[in-house]
């Protein structure tokens, strides 16, 4: 097996905008469409962990606003079919405030993380599992050159690849 020095990490990079748009599902003129919302240029590529963070904030935002619409001219006795009463949605709010508290102290503790760093992990671990595969060629190589069945061959390299994961899993759950 060949050694090839530490694996670098993945950056992020940017995508086209269908690029971006078929990752996360949607039409591009979507996008582009939430692009300008948000005053963000296409023309360089989409960031997508920047865009998403924007995306979530928004919506966040447009929630707020649309329960401020419907709340508007209620008094704290009256109901209105199909709407809630101020007091639950003072509750509604209580528990949503609480619940952000409680995510924001998880994350102080460690115990969540931003998904650019969990991204940025993700990547590192795929880095390291590429760097397994690519060692594989190199270290069939001496016995293929005697080979001419197709099955022996196939046999040869699935049982490899079969070794390079298992032990890309060990040292991965070591850590």
């Amino acid at each position: 097996m060949t050694k090839r020095g530490p694996t670098p990490s993945i950056k992020v990079q940017p995508m086209t905008v269908t690029e971006a748009a078929d990752q996360i599902g949607v039409n591009r003129n979507t996008l582009r469409n939430w692009l300008k919302m948000a005053g963000m240029n296409s023309a360089d590529g989409v960031l997508l962990p920047e865009f998403l963070k924007w995306k979530f904030r928004y919506e966040r935002e447009q929630g707020f606003e649309e329960a401020s619409k419907k709340f508007e001219g209620i008094t704290s006795a009256g109901d209105i079919e199909g709407v809630i009463s101020l007091e639950e949605a003072k509750r509604r709010r209580a528990v949503a405030d609480a619940a952000i508290r409680e995510i924001d102290l998880d994350e102080r503790a460690e115990k969540v993380a931003p998904i650019d760093v969990m991204q940025q992990q993700f990547a590192d671990v795929l880095g390291r599992a590429r760097e397994r595969l690519y060692d594989i060629p190199g270290a069939c190589a001496p016995d293929l050159v005697s080979m001419d069945d197709a099955v022996e061959i196939e046999e040869l390299l699935m049982s490899r690849i079969d070794d390079a994961v298992t032990e890309f899993n060990e040292q991965e759950s070591k850590k």
